[in-house]
């Protein structure tokens, strides 16, 4: 944005950038940042991942499946346990557990709240290669084993980038379903892929409905990317004219305000924001909290309401930029995931950061092999049916 822009003619042009996939928004090389924007076909592509997550769920209901076990981590993990905070299961329609934790006791009250003589196992991994997934991946095959025998590789659905190892294990070892992912599509930003409609699925979640608020959303983000939008909120570009701007004047201390039917979309958004935009010295530092009166470090503070909350106009009279975006309920949430996806790699391309860049990525995951190489296993006894 030149000096002279105006702020809001600027967002609207970078938005239709966004769309048409101008890589040349962020700062590396075009071919590096274009490999990851499929993120934007996202509700389009949805109807021919449903063909293969519909019927993997079908068969899974068909064999009375009460529980189904997921590990992931990181974007692989986070969004589903939104989804089970949201919207829970629905009639008909298995407990969902999520696990992103090798911590001994977190593993223990999986295993030991699970009926696996009825229980599934969803394996979630973009590379194929997550160390934390694979050692959940053979603790847990070998729960299901000794509740079912043979049967377990049927009780297994992994959800991985095609061509990966972990597909190549599935394969050999006969699991249920190999479900791909998009490899042009990051783990933060994987809500709208498969790693996000299978266990939306799997719980019940009203998979049409949802899908359509989201491809309406787009339609009106596309003619108006700033202005208020039906739903009461603003449109992504003026989203991220707010969270730029706010780093720009010494403001990066983003509070979100999340109301608790909101489940942990906020811990979500916490994420996409954190990650996207923390590099090379510049980043959004994202708070939840539960109302305005927490609200801390006001000169550095910007708030975004996801519901109204009473003090939020004192905050906007001491020059704290305030922005609510209502929550709407469960059928919105793919909706609001689209939303914050498109304004913060909008916010970062105005920051010169590159939203989809992950460094540091092998160190960690070498740093946690070797953690989990020194660790011991605790001894859990497994519930069987009676």
């Amino acid at each position: 944005m030149s000096a002279t822009e105006e702020p809001e003619v600027a967002a609207r042009r970078d938005h239709a950038r966004l769309r048409a996939r101008d890589t040349s928004l962020w700062p590396p090389a075009p071919e590096v940042t274009g490999a990851w924007l499929g993120w934007l076909d996202g509700v389009q592509r949805a109807a021919d991942h449903r063909v293969t997550i519909d019927a993997v769920v079908a068969a899974l209901l068909a064999d009375g499946v009460a529980d189904v076990v997921l590990t992931g981590m990181g974007g692989s993990s986070l969004f589903p346990m939104v989804l089970r905070a949201v919207w829970g299961p629905q009639t008909g329609h298995p407990e969902l557990h999520v696990i992103d934790s090798t911590d001994p006791a977190a593993v223990a009250r999986v295993e030991s709240s699970v009926d696996w003589s009825r229980a599934a196992l969803v394996v979630a991994s973009k590379s194929g290669t997550t160390v934390e997934t694979l050692a959940h991946l053979d603790r847990f095959r070998a729960c299901l084993e000794r509740a079912v025998g043979a049967a377990a590789a049927d009780r297994i659905v992994v959800v991985t980038d095609p061509g990966s190892a972990l597909e190549e294990l599935a394969r050999r070892d006969g699991f249920r379903a190999v479900v791909p992912g998009d490899p042009d599509v990051g783990g933060r930003y994987s809500a709208l892929s498969p790693f996000g409609l299978l266990p939306a699925a799997l719980i019940g979640a009203d998979l049409d409905g949802s899908l359509e608020l989201a491809a309406s959303a787009e339609d009106v983000w596309d003619a108006d990317p700033w202005g208020i939008d039906p739903w009461g909120g603003a449109g992504p570009a003026r989203l991220a004219d707010l969270l730029a701007a706010g780093v720009e004047d010494g403001r990066d201390a983003l509070h979100l305000i999340v109301p608790p039917e909101a489940g942990g979309f906020g811990a979500w958004i916490e994420q996409l924001v954190a990650e996207s935009s923390g590099k090379s010295g510049t980043g959004i530092l994202p708070v939840v909290v539960r109302s305005a009166s927490e609200v801390s470090v006001v000169a550095r503070a910007i708030v975004v309401a996801l519901a109204p909350s009473a003090g939020s106009a004192e905050l906007a009279a001491q020059g704290v930029p305030v922005l609510t975006l209502p929550w709407e309920g469960p059928p919105a949430l793919f909706r609001e995931a689209m939303r914050w996806m498109q304004a913060v790699a909008l916010a970062c391309a105005r920051l010169g950061v590159d939203p989809f860049d992950q460094p540091d990525v092998a160190a960690a995951k070498a740093a946690t092999a070797a953690a989990l190489q020194a660790g011991t296993e605790p001894e859990v006894p497994v519930r069987l049916a009676d």
